[in-house]
């Protein structure tokens, strides 16, 4: 399997169930000499020598068969399963290949292990974010200014106000007589009683007695 180099993360899943009757080891990390008798059984070579005591492996291996790094060295009798986890990131822009299994000395008890679901996540790192959007910044436009011609007219001046012509406010009368005379008058001789006369306005005038005026 290839590990993209780009990958944010790269993580190996698995279940194991282990089984052995040599007794329990700690998990370690395998000696560097343990690892070459292990690369040459891979290769279909007769190891120079035979590494003591059993072991339960996960192993990392290039494409020529090398092994790595032991990812789990130990030996257990739990009989149950369990869930590991291990980080592959170091291995990132690789092609790797994964080994599980066992490693019988042929002396003493036996040892065996099971593996199921194993998986390998990979993950990729966030996209950068979106550049902003630009925004269109308003130019400013010229001021545009207009003038309206202007009409010179010569304009005959208003006349004046009137001037009010004081009206004259007649007096009133003392009598129905004041301003009016008698044009003519008509008395028969001898006679006694009222006069009839025509004022000079043509109104035909009566005294109660003569001496009325």
């Amino acid at each position: 399997m290839t590990i993209p180099a780009g990958a944010a993360s790269a993580t190996l899943d698995f279940w194991w169930y282990p089984i052995s009757t040599e007794g329990p080891l700690a998990a370690t990390t395998a000696k560097q000499s343990e690892l070459a008798l292990l690369t040459q059984a891979f290769a279909g070579e007769t190891p120079a020598e035979v590494m003591a005591g059993d072991r339960q492996y996960v192993l990392i291996l290039n494409t020529s068969g090398q092994v790595l790094k032991s990812l789990l060295w130990t030996r257990s009798d739990a009989r149950t399963w369990q869930r590991a986890t291990f980080d592959l990131a170091a291995y990132r822009g690789l092609t790797v290949r994964l080994a599980f299994g066992t490693y019988n000395d042929g002396t003493g008890g036996t040892t065996a292990l099971y593996s199921d679901d194993a998986t390998i996540t990979v993950c990729w790192p966030a996209p950068p974010p979106l550049p902003p959007t630009p925004t269109a910044t308003p130019t400013a436009r010229p001021l545009k200014r207009a003038y309206s011609p202007l009409i010179l007219r010569n304009y005959a001046p208003p006349p004046p106000s009137p001037t009010p012509t004081p009206t004259a406010t007649p007096t009133g009368a003392s009598d129905i007589l004041q301003g009016r005379w008698l044009r003519s008058l008509v008395a028969a001789p001898g006679e006694t009683g009222g006069l009839w006369g025509i004022t000079n306005e043509g109104y035909l005038m009566h005294s109660a007695n003569r001496g009325a005026t």
